[in-house]
């Protein structure tokens, strides 16, 4: 066939001819006829191995002398028959550890004191009492470019959250209740984010008046203090989520240009994209949004994820993580009709997740509470920071976990004068959710403009 010898002459066939094939068909052909071993000798041969001689063609068997570099011996390569060059023996495997975090600041002295300056302006006494702020666009491009590496450096699944933090629930936009929960630690003239850890459970933007505030102090505090804030992820910090339900109008009714707006709002949203889905407090409580997932849910699955993270229904595990309710009275799990996603959970669903993950509690948001907490079978802990939720009579509260690991709760008590001046604020800010004809100006996630859309019955919490 062409160029090409019979099989019992293969030992005489040289490299150029070996590979002389003019066509598909004589390829198939005579790869079909070749023997096992010798198929085998070709596909080394196409590796880069050396066959020094044939020393037996006995019933189509043949036996090949094959010989490697030093190099390669020293490095305890071997030839596969698979056709590559070489693997390495199991020995020489070594396991990833995952990203590392960043524990210190990188910031130079004079960029900590621009990160200072903006933080001074977000609680500055007029600010907490609802005045916005028109950020320059180059500081929000320099906090948002600046926070990335810190998130980026963060597990899906942060393991080494120590004991003596306090847990934050929901915010939604109110930089007032931030403020309040951070004087709740101020010590001998320094803030709170100074002198104790926080861990956020997410939903920062959205409903709220103030969440371009909310967003840039966190931010900051991340970038000046890596290693006393957490933040992790909630399902408002999705874009298909911001965009609709008040982040996309809060920025696009602060900026004028519409270019201005849509980097504004792509900047925070790739920064989203990479925070943290869950952390487990001392080894003892887990984290998240909204709880549990039914989907391998243990810390080797969580490992193996990683970020950025587009969308919330991409996998089970992340869209559970962000939008699960738990049901008391549930047996099993059933679909979140409330949501319309993801899942409920009952007790037994909880304890299975509970001794997979390794943990003896758990700690969620995604749930209004009216007295700022729940708890949930004495192992699932629901807290809610936002005082006045959305026009509403709730409390807040934190969660402390001391430094022996018990979990103390502290109420945020609504106040009636400042929830009436949001609602007028609202008011004026505002367009009405409630009447099907007016129009509000929302994101397009698509093409990441914004343009008019109608406001639709309220179901994301």
């Amino acid at each position: 066939m062409g160029n090409f010898a019979s099989s019992n002459d293969f030992s005489s066939t040289s490299d150029s001819d070996m590979w002389a094939i003019s066509s598909e068909e004589e390829a198939e052909d005579y790869v079909s006829g070749l023997e096992t071993s010798e198929l085998r000798a070709v596909q080394r041969q196409a590796a880069g191995a050396t066959a020094t001689s044939v020393s037996q063609v006995d019933g189509g068997v043949a036996t090949q002398k094959l010989t490697t570099n030093d190099q390669t011996e020293q490095k305890g390569w071997v030839p596969k028959p698979c056709g590559f060059e070489a693997v390495v023996n199991d020995d020489e495997w070594e396991t990833w550890a995952g990203p590392q975090r960043i524990r210190e600041s990188k910031l130079e002295s004079y960029q900590k004191d621009k990160f200072r300056e903006i933080l001074d302006r977000i609680f500055h006494k007029d600010t907490i009492m609802g005045a916005k702020i028109i950020f320059e666009p180059q500081d929000i491009e320099h906090v948002t470019g600046a926070v990335l590496p810190y998130l980026e450096s963060e597990p899906v699944l942060i393991e080494d959250v120590p004991y003596d933090i306090v847990i934050v629930g929901d915010l939604h936009g109110q930089l007032y209740d931030l403020d309040r929960v951070f004087r709740l630690y101020a010590k001998d003239g320094k803030p709170g984010w100074e002198c104790m850890k926080f861990l956020f459970l997410g939903d920062y933007v959205d409903r709220g008046r103030q969440a371009l505030e909310v967003m840039m102090a966190l931010f900051c505090i991340k970038v000046l203090h890596p290693d006393r804030i957490f933040l992790l992820r909630g399902n408002h910090e999705f874009i298909d989520i911001n965009a609709n339900w008040g982040f996309g109008f809060d920025i696009r009714e602060r900026y004028d240009k519409l270019a201005t707006a849509c980097a504004i709002f792509h900047q925070f949203n790739e920064a989203f994209a990479n925070l943290s889905l869950a952390a487990i407090v001392g080894n003892s409580y887990f984290c998240s949004h909204s709880g549990i997932s039914l989907a391998g849910f243990t810390r080797r699955q969580l490992r193996g994820k990683y970020k950025p993270i587009m969308f919330s229904d991409g996998d089970a595990i992340t869209n559970d993580l962000m939008w699960a309710d738990p049901a008391q009275g549930l047996k099993g799990s059933t679909f979140n009709k409330e949501r319309e996603q993801s899942c409920f959970f009952g007790f037994d669903e909880l304890c299975l997740a509970m001794e997979r993950m390794e943990v003896i509690a758990v700690f969620r948001g995604h749930s209004m509470m009216q007295e700022g907490y729940g708890n949930t079978w004495n192992v699932c802990y629901t807290v809610f920071t936002a005082t006045g939720y959305d026009k509403g009579t709730n409390k807040g509260a934190i969660a402390h976990v001391d430094p022996t690991g018990k979990v103390h709760f502290t109420v945020l008590e609504i106040n009636p004068k400042r929830a009436a001046f949001e609602s007028k604020l609202r008011a004026v800010e505002y367009i009405s959710k409630e009447d099907p004809n007016v129009k509000t100006t929302r994101f397009d996630v698509g093409s990441g403009y914004i343009k008019g859309g109608r406001g639709g019955k309220d179901a994301v919490e």
